[in-house]
């Protein structure tokens, strides 16, 4: 399996992210259509996860590091249990590909953005859509 060092090497080389999650002391590293998730002590690998049909986008932790969110050029959202990798829900209103997502310091609610340049607001426990707006004039 790779080292969380090759992984950060081949973060820099694709200009990618990688989010930490201090309160749980893990790191997330997402490459491509996957992530994975190292112990920050140790180092060690817990997850690679295969979250996507395409390319994520952006993958972050939860305030309180129990869950992890990513959004994919496949037009979807999720949010995983960062502690088994399992998935807790799919947002699937996006027709085109999911630029970037953030949750709330509540973790009540999930934002998402996508290439139509709409923001979506979800509810971050049962998926449903709350809100959608349109960013006239937003580079996204």
């Amino acid at each position: 399996s790779p080292s969380i060092i090759q992984l950060f090497k081949q973060i820099s080389k694709n200009c990618k992210r990688a989010a930490t999650g201090l309160i749980s002391g893990r790191v997330l590293v997402p490459i491509d259509n996957r992530f994975y998730i190292f112990e920050i002590e140790t180092s060690r690998l817990l997850h690679i996860v295969y979250a996507h049909d395409s390319r994520i986008e952006n993958a972050i932790f939860s305030f309180d590091g129990s869950r992890i969110i990513t959004c994919s050029r496949d037009t979807r959202a999720k949010v995983w249990n960062s502690s088994t990798g399992h998935i807790e829900l799919t947002m699937e209103e996006h027709i085109e590909a999911i630029l970037d997502c953030s949750i709330s310091n509540d973790g009540t609610q999930i934002a998402t953005v996508c290439e139509d340049q709409k923001l979506r607001v979800w509810d971050a426990f049962d998926g449903t859509l709350k809100k959608s707006f349109h960013a006239d004039g937003c580079s996204c």
